[in-house]
């Protein structure tokens, strides 16, 4: 029995790190900036955000949806974050703009991205009522992160996405998924604080700590509680 549970958490964890929203970008988006939405998607190939949707969601008891789905709700969560990229250099100062050209097909590229997260959203094989709310989880974060232009900021909205995306295909309840948005803000500030998990403050990480350890719910406590081993500075 504990050979088939390891075997059973080898599979969830090469599943969890498959590049498949790079895929689907590059598969999806029309030829010509089809390697560009690919590249911007899978830019630093570190999969946090799908890593956070994923333990909110097997937080909850009784999903009305499959780990297959949340899966597939986190490759929204990255082509979101894919398009946010293909904004960054028009808020660099002019020695490091972009061409012309790379701007029209940085802009192209991240409207198909956009459209490509919300089509991925709309494909989820769950009740019509919880498509409806993980659409408008979407739209939200879309609206939030549009107007941002900080990327700190950037980072603890699309945590706070991931989380409340997982919690609703968790089957969460509103009090409930507010402790999750909660965490997930705290989680995103803290993955911004620096550029490499050694060079994170250990503050932030302090401060996501104290947020996780006061959750009631154990298995999400559980949960988080890893997800920070796993990041947080030693």
């Amino acid at each position: 029995m504990v050979g088939g549970r390891r075997a059973m958490n080898d599979a969830r964890s090469r599943t969890t790190e498959t590049p498949d929203s790079a895929v689907l970008a590059a598969t999806d988006c029309p030829d010509g900036i089809a390697g560009v939405a690919s590249g911007v998607v899978d830019a630093d190939e570190q999969r946090w955000e799908r890593e956070l949707l994923l333990a909110v969601f097997d937080a909850c008891r009784d999903p009305p949806a499959t780990r297959r789905e949340a899966l597939k709700a986190a490759k929204a969560v990255e082509l979101l974050v894919g398009h946010r990229r293909t904004r960054n250099p028009f808020v660099a100062d002019e020695a490091s703009a972009p061409s012309p050209e790379r701007k029209r097909r940085l802009l192209l590229a991240g409207d198909s991205l956009l459209a490509l997260a919300f089509e991925t959203i709309g494909t989820l094989s769950v009740g019509p009522p919880v498509v409806a709310e993980c659409f408008e989880v979407t739209a939200l974060a879309a609206r939030e992160s549009a107007r941002e232009r900080r990327g700190d900021v950037f980072d603890a909205i699309v945590a706070e996405f991931a989380a409340e995306l997982g919690s609703v295909l968790g089957g969460a309840r509103e009090r409930r998924r507010k402790q999750h948005r909660r965490c997930g803000r705290a989680i995103g500030a803290a993955m911004a604080s620096g550029g490499s998990r050694r060079d994170r403050p250990s503050r932030e990480w302090e401060a996501v700590r104290r947020v996780v350890g006061s959750l009631e719910d154990t298995r999400l406590r559980t949960e988080l509680a890893a997800f920070v081993d796993r990041h947080a500075t030693d």
